[in-house]
């Protein structure tokens, strides 16, 4: 069964919705243009926007290991890349090639080009001890 991993948190609103966390890896159960069903590791099933998975995921291993976005659109050269728009949000995955980074966004993975990409800087909470 193909899998895909949940990019962002999602809070189900309706019963007919899934809870997701980002990182966990799910089942893909069905596909719809904007909805998939998929089901946990607790095998509870419902439907998440296809805008907070990225797939198909074949390593339990992968994780989202930053954020960013598309300064401007990609077409894909070869079935490991990915086609993308510009001003795209997406999930950075793997930033171990110089040239190339995997990402995820709307139900795809695929590499682009690090040039295009605008990588959001990381923001911590800072706590104070009184």
């Amino acid at each position: 069964m193909p899998q895909a991993i949940c990019i962002y948190d999602f809070k189900a609103a309706e019963d007919r919705e899934l809870s997701v966390y980002k990182n966990e890896i799910v089942d893909i159960v069905g596909k719809s243009e904007n909805w998939w069903t998929v089901r946990n590791k607790y095998k509870q099933s419902g439907l998440v926007p296809v805008n907070y998975l990225a797939a198909p995921i074949t390593d339990d291993r992968i994780e989202v290991v930053a954020r960013g976005k598309t300064k401007k659109a990609h077409t894909a050269k070869s079935e490991n890349e990915v086609s993308i728009e510009a001003d795209q949000q997406v999930a950075i995955l793997d930033k171990q090639n110089n040239y190339w980074w995997f990402v995820g966004f709307c139900g795809k993975t695929g590499y682009i080009p690090i040039r295009i990409i605008q990588e959001f800087k990381v923001m911590y909470n800072l706590k104070f001890a009184l």
